[in-house]
């Protein structure tokens, strides 16, 4: 039967709803067996892990270093990790020049000490005059881009109105 102005059977919507469920659940379940784990929420799993490692970083900075210190998120799940937890360990929100984050602007932070996230030492020395090594973030678990060292950068080497425009990333 069909129904009127339509092409092939009509389904009733209840049906249709039980479906998409079932086709989503089949899908979520192939994700938890094939990729190692934990599919979809692996890479929001180690969040505050990192969280906790970026605050200790900050912390271990002078009282008058921390204040003028911003932490450049090098993706929005990184920097959104910092928005969401970061306020428990005394972090500021973060910046990143990343999608959309990148429209928010760098808040009015200077360049002179800003904790990098998901940057390599290379690309870090190519902005920052002086870098720090700090721990290493790298859950077993983690996406591959979780694997990083976190980085301290001491004075940014262009005004961070050139420096953020060159940093846009829009993948």
């Amino acid at each position: 039967m069909t129904g009127e102005g339509t092409v092939g059977p009509k389904i009733d919507e209840r049906i249709a709803l039980r479906m998409g469920w079932s086709i989503a659940a089949s899908g979520f379940l192939v994700q938890m067996a094939t990729n190692r784990r934990y599919g979809y929420f692996r890479d929001e799993l180690y969040w505050e892990e990192m969280v906790r490692k970026v605050a200790e970083v900050y912390n271990a900075l002078p009282p008058e270093e921390r204040a003028k210190t911003a932490i450049l998120g090098g993706n929005y799940g990184g920097a959104g990790a910092i928005d969401f937890f970061g306020k428990k360990y005394g972090l500021p929100k973060s910046i990143s020049a990343h999608q959309n984050y990148y429209y928010w602007g760098y808040c009015g932070f200077d360049g002179e000490t800003m904790i990098m996230l998901e940057r390599s030492r290379e690309n870090a020395e190519k902005v920052c005059d002086r870098v720090d090594d700090g721990p290493l973030n790298a859950p077993e678990y983690g996406m591959r881009w979780e694997h990083f060292t976190i980085l301290t950068c001491h004075h940014v080497k262009r005004p961070m109105e050139q420096a953020w425009e060159r940093w846009k990333v829009w993948n």
